[in-house]
């Protein structure tokens, strides 16, 4: 038994482990610094800047617009020239009271010459009460040797179909018996209004 108990003895330590008198304090760490937010790192973007392509545009837009609304003016404009072909019109108005309105006119003598076959060709319809009072304009063409292509036309009418006619008959009259006119004029004789206008032919 004493063997026994000496081998026991022998297997327990001698000195009993010593704690530690405390602990030790755990080591502080930093706190983390707060990352500034990603979205706060990225500029956001000037509202100037944002705005400006908008201004831009619309700036660009406007002169698109200037730009369309001009040539669209200039192409109204061309349209509206007119073309250097086609027969000219005259706006002859041989005298009896008209006025002559071309570039090329009538002398007075030539103009008197046509005031005088045309009077004498005029027959004003007896009894027509008021006739002094009454103005007609009849258009006609001369071809090249002064002789009337197709019938004249009341282009301005008196308000009295007896008046108007008798200042037709009185072209197609002259026009039988031959209307002497102006070689080199054939502008003029071309496209020719007559104003009938008894107070200026026979002074009434």
């Amino acid at each position: 038994p004493d063997a026994v108990a000496e081998a026991i003895s022998q297997d327990q330590p001698t000195d009993e482990a010593k704690l530690p008198d405390s602990a030790p304090a755990p080591e502080a760490r930093p706190k983390p610094q707060p990352q500034p937010a990603q979205a706060e790192s990225a500029k956001a973007p000037d509202r100037k800047d944002a705005e400006r392509p908008v201004k831009e545009a619309s700036s660009k837009k406007k002169s698109d617009e200037k730009q369309f609304n001009a040539d669209e003016i200039t192409a109204l404009l061309d349209k509206q020239k007119p073309s250097g072909g086609g027969a000219k019109r005259s706006t002859q108005q041989a005298s009896l009271g008209g006025e002559k309105d071309q570039g090329q006119k009538l002398s007075k003598s030539e103009q008197g010459a046509l005031e005088d076959q045309l009077k004498g060709c005029w027959s004003i319809p007896a009894g027509l009460e008021g006739a002094e009072n009454f103005v007609a304009v009849i258009q006609f063409n001369l071809n090249a040797s002064g002789k009337l292509d197709g019938r004249p036309n009341v282009e301005k009418s008196s308000g009295n179909p007896q008046f108007d006619a008798s200042a037709v008959r009185a072209v197609q009259k002259c026009d039988m018996a031959g209307l002497q006119v102006p070689a080199g004029k054939q502008d003029i004789w071309n496209d020719v209004e007559v104003t009938f206008d008894p107070r200026a032919m026979f002074g009434l």
